[in-house]
C-alpha cells in the first residue's frame, strides 16, 4: 500500500475521526487544529468528545508518530492530500456559514505559492470534507487559482458509530471536475474501498467485509448534493413515521406492527421508520436548513423538506403536551429525565430533544432531574444556566418523580428495573407515576406489570386512548 502524506484541517468530530482512520491504515497525517485546548488535549493523545472506538485509535496512532497534531500547516510537511474538515455552521436564515472553510483554504494557497511542489511531485489535491451547499467547491477551486484541484468527498459519519463507519462506509463519493483528479483520494482510501484491514478497539476488531466499497465519481454539484439530500430523505422518513405515531395514536393501532409491515416493501425498507420524540443532532436539521436555503437562493420551493423540519420541530411539542396532559398538568410537579445526549454513543448535545423537552417542561412549572451515561459533565459545562438538577444514576432521577421520561434511548436504559424505579418514585407519585417513552423502548406491557402508567409513541392504551392535548 502506498503511504500518503495528508493533512486534515479541523479536529472536530468530522476531522478527528478522518485523521485517526487515515493514520491507523498506516498514512502520516498532520492533524491542523487551531483551538489550543482541543490541539493540547490531541498531542496528550485525549479525544474531547466521547466517541466509541475513537480513543484508542488517536493513542495508538500519537504513540507511532503517524497523527500529528499542528496549529496550522507548514511546507516542511509536504503534503498529497489535504482534507478540509472545519466546521460550517448554520446560519439564523438556514444557510452555511463557510468561514472557517475558505479561511483553510486560503491558508493552503499561502502556504503552496510560498513553497511549491518540487519538481516531479505534482500538485496536491484538496478536498473539502465539510458539509457544503452547491457550488461551493467550485467556489473554492477558483479561490485556489489553478495551485491545487479541488474535490468534495462528503462524509456519512454518524455519531455513536464514526469509527465504524470510517471503516465500513456504504459508499465512498469523490466529486471531481476532472475524473483523474480523485485518484490521490482513492490511493488514501484504498484499504477501506478494497476492505482489506484489521483495526483493534477495545469493543473488538474491525475487519474488512471482503466486497470492495462502491465508489460513486461525479461533478462536484452533484456531490454536494448527494450529501444534502441524503440526510433530508432521512430525516424526511423519521418525521414521516412520526406524524404517522399519532395517527396510530388516534386509531388505536401500534406504529410498531404498521411501520414493520410498511418496512417489509422492498421500495422502502425498514431503515429510519421508528417513531419517538424526534430527531437531533448536529446534521439533520442544519442539512436540510441548508438545502431549502439553496433552493430559495435559486428560486426554488422545497416544500417537503420544509415539511419534514416543521414536523420534527412540532413533535418534540406534541410530546411535550400529551405528558402535561397526562399528569393533570406540569405545576409542581418533579420529572426524571433519562437521557440528554441527542442519540446513544455520544455526548453531543447540539439540537438535542431532551434539552428542548426540558425546557418546555421547566416553562410549564415542573421540577427537572436528568441522567445520562456520559453527557452530563458537557450539559453542566455548555448549559451552567440550566436550572435542572444531576442524578448520579437512573434510580436517583426517578427518585421522588411524578413522572419519569426517556429521551435517549441508552442500550442500559432498557435493561432497567422498572419495578425498582417503581418504588423511587411511588412517594411522590402515589400508585401509577408516568413512564414517558419517548423512544419506545420498554415493553408497554411489562411497564404496566410495574405500576406504571405507560405512554409511548403510537402505543394503543397509552395515556387517554382517542384523545390529543
Amino acid at each position: 500500500m502506498k503511504i500518503v502524506r495528508a493533512v486534515v484541517m479541523g479536529a472536530g468530530y468530522v476531522g478527528l475521526v478522518t485523521a485517526a482512520g487515515l493514520a491507523e491504515l498506516g498514512h502520516q497525517v498532520m492533524a491542523v487544529e487551531p483551538n489550543t485546548a482541543r490541539r493540547e488535549a490531541l498531542a496528550a493523545s485525549q479525544v474531547p468528545f466521547h466517541e466509541p472506538g475513537l480513543q484508542e485509535l488517536v493513542a495508538r496512532n500519537r504513540a507511532a508518530g503517524r497523527l500529528i497534531p499542528a496549529p496550522a500547516w507548514h511546507p516542511g510537511f509536504p503534503a498529497e492530500v489535504f482534507l478540509i474538515a472545519v466546521g460550517t455552521p448554520a446560519r439564523p436564515d438556514g444557510s452555511l456559514d463557510l468561514t472557517q472553510l475558505h479561511a483553510a483554504a486560503k491558508a493552503i494557497r499561502a502556504g503552496l505559492e510560498a513553497s511549491p511542489p518540487g519538481e516531479g511531485a505534482g500538485r496536491p489535491l484538496v478536498v473539502l470534507r465539510s458539509t457544503i451547499p452547491p457550488g461551493t467547491t467550485r467556489e473554492v477551486a477558483r479561490r485556489l487559482a489553478g495551485l491545487a484541484p479541488v474535490a468534495h468527498n462528503p462524509e456519512f459519519l454518524a455519531e455513536g458509530t464514526a469509527v465504524r463507519n470510517f471503516f465500513h462506509p456504504d459508499r465512498v463519493v469523490i466529486g471531481v471536475r476532472d475524473p483523474g483528479d480523485a485518484a490521490p483520494l482513492l490511493a488514501l482510501y484504498r484499504p477501506v474501498v478494497e476492505q482489506r484491514f484489521r483495526v483493534v478497539l477495545p469493543e473488538g476488531e474491525l475487519v474488512g467485509r471482503g466486497a470492495p466499497v462502491p465508489v460513486r465519481v461525479t461533478s462536484p454539484e452533484e456531490a454536494e448534493l448527494i450529501k444534502l439530500g441524503a440526510n433530508a430523505m432521512l430525516a424526511t422518513r423519521v418525521s414521516f413515521i412520526n406524524e404517522l405515531a399519532r395517527l396510530c395514536d388516534r386509531c388505536g393501532a401500534r406504529v410498531s406492527e404498521v411501520t414493520a409491515g410498511i418496512g417489509l416493501d422492498p421500495r422502502i425498507g425498514p431503515a429510519f421508520l421508528r417513531a419517538g420524540v424526534g430527531w437531533g443532532g448536529s446534521c439533520f436539521g442544519k442539512d436540510v436548513q441548508a438545502l431549502l436555503a439553496a433552493g430559495t437562493a435559486r428560486g426554488i420551493d422545497l416544500t417537503i423538506p420544509a415539511a419534514a423540519l416543521g414536523a420534527n420541530r412540532s413533535q418534540r411539542r406534541w410530546f411535550a403536551n400529551r405528558i402535561a396532559h397526562a399528569l393533570g398538568g406540569l405545576q409542581g410537579k418533579a420529572l426524571g429525565v433519562l437521557g440528554l445526549a441527542f442519540k446513544p454513543g455520544t455526548d453531543d448535545l447540539r439540537d438535542a430533544p431532551a434539552l428542548e423537552l426540558i425546557r418546555l417542561f421547566l416553562a410549564g412549572g415542573a421540577r427537572v432531574k436528568a441522567h445520562d451515561p456520559v453527557a452530563m459533565a458537557r450539559c453542566r459545562a455548555e448549559y451552567p444556566d440550566l436550572p435542572i438538577g444531576y442524578a448520579e444514576s437512573p434510580a436517583a432521577a426517578a427518585r421522588g418523580a411524578h413522572g419519569l421520561v426517556l429521551v435517549t434511548d441508552w442500550p442500559a436504559y432498557a435493561a432497567l428495573d422498572l419495578r425498582a424505579l417503581r418504588q423511587e418514585m411511588a412517594a411522590a407519585a402515589g400508585s401509577r407515576p408516568l413512564l414517558a417513552d419517548g423512544r419506545n423502548l420498554f415493553d408497554p406491557a411489562a411497564a404496566e406489570a410495574a405500576g406504571f402508567a405507560y405512554l409511548g409513541v403510537g402505543v394503543p392504551g397509552s395515556g387517554e386512548p382517542g384523545t390529543e392535548p
